[in-house]
């Protein structure tokens, strides 16, 4: 046997089930509508300021001390003794196996 307080609370909550499940089918119902998408055609353009690049001297400078480390290395050692005459390649040059780098003069 229910009390009185309890069927109006049974009826208000069926009724708040009822009131959102109309209001689901509503906006179920609004998204599938085959009106035309405002998104489809993209956002609208915004106004822009348009300017030439211009090359210009620019007088902001910074230094900065840093150490610098390649990732690939090599160690270079002579096979036989002598002075070395002549130096055919420059630092951080890329070389190819066999090309000779320096010549030595064995006397």
């Amino acid at each position: 046997m229910r009390k009185a307080g309890q069927n109006a609370t049974h009826r208000s909550s069926r009724g708040a089930s009822l009131l959102a499940g109309l209001l689901l089918l509503i906006a179920i119902g609004a998204g599938c509508s085959k009106g035309p998408d405002p998104l489809a055609q993209g956002p609208t353009a915004m106004p822009v300021k348009v300017a030439v690049a211009q090359d210009v001297p620019v007088d902001d400078t910074t230094e900065y001390v840093a150490t610098l480390k390649s990732r690939d290395s090599a160690v270079v050692m002579p096979q036989v003794e002598g002075v070395v005459t002549e130096i055919y390649v420059h630092s951080g040059q890329q070389v190819a196996a066999g090309i000779p780098l320096m010549q030595i003069d064995p006397s």
